[in-house]
Parts: structure tokens; C-alpha cells; sequence
């Protein structure tokens, strides 16, 4: 984001929000325009190779004359700074409001909140960051892999084309609607454990490894697909607890983004799961986009800070059904009793004999 402002404007710059992941700014403080010394001075970065740090609501100038002549924009377009995208998640969804939650399930499967001031919750991989605005901090609650994980499972296992042979299906996402209409919740008893490359919030582990339990001889590929979906939404309800009691705000409603919204019936297996009312954003695939025109009609004044909410664009609410609860509180307290159970085998499989 700060190479495209760099470009468009002809400043090299960075905010304390962009520049967040590398972790030498004092992000406990909001509007900081400095790096910290203590943190330059434990990293031994040469802090003459950084970028200087700008406000986040600071317009960075007019677009140069040749950019513009280039992309065809008109000469006297402001740049303003650019934001991460967990933060464009939070626009676009209405995260930034109290009782709502962004959820962006793309290769990974973020929870994005608000919360009053800096905080952090170590021991369940949580913390907050900067937000697009100078009042804002933002929950940091990365869950780990999302779709990537059942993009996986449907290749290698479900519709495979490999030397052991080739799936008749061309389009392996087009049989998940199929799959959640024949296979009941509970997926018939088998459970997906979705941590294939290691685990995050709320456990952090690289060991950790997934897979299917309590497979029997009726498991049929319907009965996997359904449980590696209803596996996500497991870990995100593991996660939404911790998440509530670091902000202090119950979450009332999720609003549901990324390419996981897109597939029919995910959506309601997540309201049903998480407990919680799920709405998909309109247009998922395009919501960090949404997000940045958003933040740039706010930054030069064309619409308030206040309108923002009112421009959270979602379809109708996916509700939970109660017919489903027990079922589900069932297998959530037998999904954290996996991890716990699992953690010692897979570090003992994954280290050196």
C-alpha cells in the first residue's frame, strides 16, 4: 500500500497503521508519526532505510502530473495514505461498530472487532492494532487457515486429479451446496480438525496438525465436506469468546465477507455453530475495495466518519436454528478436547525420532 501511494504521490511514506506488522512503531498510543527508539534499538534496524511515518488521515498531496496523465485520473486527485487489509475488513463490514463483528474467510479466516484502547491477551494469540482512524483500535484475532484448508481437502481428497486418477467434476466448489444439502449437521458424526499447517488464536502451536476423527465405514465425501466447513466454524467458536472478553462487547451480529461467503449454505452453518446471526456482504469478493473507496470519500470530506455505518452493504441475516444448538455445543466442547488430546502426538510426530 505505501509503494502505491509512493507511486501516486511521489512521497515515500508509511502510517503507523501500515507499517503495524513490522513492529517498530509504539502501538499502544494512536497517531504516533515516529518509530520507537527502544524497538529500532532491539531490532538493529537503520532506521535511515525506513519510510517516515505520516497520520493515517493525513492527505499525502496530489497525484504527480505524469501518474496522472498515465492512468487517465484528473491532475488534481488527492492521495491520501493507504490502510492494511484487516483494517478495510472492518470498514466495510461495520466491524467499527459495537456488536458487530467482520469475518473475512478468504485463504485465512480473520475476526475483525473493535476495541475501546490498546490491549492484548497473549496467551490466546490475541492483540489489537492501529485502525484506519485516530480513535480506532482494532482486535487482531487471526484464526489461521480458512478456505485454503477446504480448497485442500477438495483437491487431494474430494475431487482429486492426481496419478491414483482424475474427479469427473470440473468444478470442485460447485458440489459443496450438494453436500450440505445430504449430509445433515454433524456431518453423521465425522469431525474435521482444520490446523494443516499449525494453529492460531485462540491456541498457537506450529506442531499442530489436523484431519478427520470419528470417521466410520458410512462416511461418505458429502459427510467430509460438511465437517471441514463446520471444522472452520468450530475454530472460529472457539476463538469468539476470547475475542468477546478482550473488547468487553458481546458480539451480536457477524457479517461475513471473503471468497468462503460466496458458496451457498456456508453461511448458515456458521450462524448455527457460532450461535450468532451471520448477513453476507454484498459482493464479498470486492469488500476490501468497497473499504478503500469508503475511507477515501471520508478522508476529503465527501461523506462523515458518522455515514460509514449506514453504508455497510449485507443481505438478509442468516439466523441460528435452535433445533440445532445442542448438537453443536456437543461437538464444540469435543473439537477443544481434540487439540488438547492431539497437541502431544502431532509435536511427537513432528519433531525428530
Amino acid at each position: 500500500m505505501d509503494y502505491l501511494t509512493a507511486r501516486l504521490s511521489g512521497r515515500i511514506t508509511a502510517t503507523q497503521s501500515s507499517s503495524f506488522m513490522i513492529q517498530l512503531c509504539d502501538n499502544r498510543t494512536l497517531g504516533v508519526v515516529d518509530h520507537d527508539p527502544d524497538l529500532l534499538a532491539m531490532s538493529g534496524v537503520d532506521p535511515t532505510r525506513l519510510p517516515p511515518l505520516v497520520d493515517v488521515e493525513e492527505p499525502l498531496g496530489i497525484i504527480t502530473a505524469d501518474v496522472a496523465e498515465r492512468v487517465g485520473l484528473p491532475a488534481d486527485v488527492v492521495v491520501v495514505p493507504g490502510t492494511n487489509d484487516t483494517a478495510a475488513v472492518a470498514v466495510a463490514t461495520g466491524g467499527l461498530d459495537h456488536g458487530v463483528a467482520g469475518l473475512a474467510m478468504g485463504t485465512t479466516s480473520v475476526l475483525v472487532d473493535t476495541v475501546a484502547s490498546f490491549t492484548c491477551d497473549l496467551g490466546h494469540g490475541l492483540t489489537s492494532m492501529p485502525g484506519p482512524f485516530n480513535d480506532t483500535h482494532l482486535v487482531m484475532a487471526e484464526n489461521g487457515l480458512g478456505g485454503r484448508v477446504l480448497q485442500q481437502v477438495l483437491d487431494s481428497v474430494i475431487h482429486p486429479t492426481d496419478p491414483l486418477g482424475a474427479s469427473s467434476t470440473r468444478d470442485p466448489w460447485s458440489s459443496i451446496p450438494t453436500s450440505l444439502e445430504v449430509s445433515p449437521p454433524g456431518a453423521n458424526g465425522v469431525m474435521f480438525l482444520p490446523w494443516l499447517d499449525g494453529s492460531m488464536a485462540p491456541e498457537t502451536s506450529r506442531a499442530m496438525r489436523g484431519g478427520f476423527v470419528n470417521m466410520s465405514l458410512r462416511t461418505s465425501r458429502a459427510d467430509m465436506t460438511r465437517a471441514v466447513i463446520e471444522g472452520l466454524a468450530h475454530n472460529l467458536s472457539w476463538l469468539l469468546p476470547h475475542v468477546e472478553h478482550m473488547t468487553d462487547t458481546p458480539i451480536e451480529m457477524v457479517h461475513f465477507t471473503g471468497g468462503g461467503a460466496r458458496l451457498e449454505g456456508w453461511p448458515q452453518v456458521l450462524a448455527d455453530v457460532l450461535g450468532k446471526p451471520v448477513a453476507i456482504t454484498n459482493q464479498p469478493h470486492l469488500t476490501t475495495a468497497r473499504a478503500a473507496a469508503l475511507l477515501a470519500l471520508t478522508r476529503e470530506g465527501t461523506l462523515l466518519r458518522s455515514e460509514l455505518s449506514g453504508l455497510v452493504d449485507v443481505g438478509p441475516s442468516h439466523d441460528p436454528s435452535p433445533d440445532h444448538r445442542a448438537l453443536y455445543d456437543h461437538r464444540q466442547s469435543q473439537f477443544e478436547a481434540c487439540f488438547e488430546a492431539l497437541l502431544p502426538i502431532h509435536t511427537a510426530l513432528g519433531g525428530t525420532p
